[in-house]
């Protein structure tokens, strides 16, 4: 390989880290999440934009890592970023799903409020659930059902 060809392999080397390990595709669900909220015209919590981003990493690449064997046919460039990143890519999943169970932990409540919210705006204005969290002091929040977002009441 001449020295000019290296610089060319690392853009397509990390064009393909990015496809490969789901990022691409992770980033998309982050940002069409926060595309439908402001589309419905209510807040996306950044619990749910993580939720999203994390849970689409971890669902891809436990996919691939589990179905190397059958990809090695039909993806033979990707089977072989995973296999080569194998142990990494495991990492990165393990990583994913608990930042993914710990932002709905700490979203609680206000993830579902915000998908009543878009399925309010969905059934014209019925809905579905009453949703409400607790504040640090305990007291309920509105999630915006009633009056303004986080306007605590009680």
């Amino acid at each position: 390989m001449s020295a000019g060809s290296a610089p060319r392999r690392r853009p397509v080397a990390l064009l393909d880290a990015l496809a490969f390990s789901s990022v691409w595709v992770s980033g998309a669900a982050a940002l069409l999440t926060a595309a439908a909220a402001k589309a419905m015209a209510v807040p996306a919590p950044p619990e749910a934009l993580v939720i999203a981003f994390a849970g689409t990493f971890f669902v891809y690449n436990v996919d691939r890592l589990r179905d190397v064997a059958r990809d090695r046919e039909t993806s033979p460039e990707r089977t072989a970023f995973v296999t080569t990143h194998r142990a990494r890519l495991r990492a990165l999943s393990a990583g994913a799903a608990l930042l993914a169970v710990a932002a709905g932990l700490r979203a609680g409540a206000e993830v579902a409020g915000l998908a009543d919210r878009v399925v309010d705006q969905l059934v014209d204005g019925h809905h579905l659930v009453e949703v409400a969290r607790l504040d640090r002091a305990g007291r309920p929040v509105d999630l915006g059902h009633q009056g303004r977002p986080g306007e605590v009441f009680g």
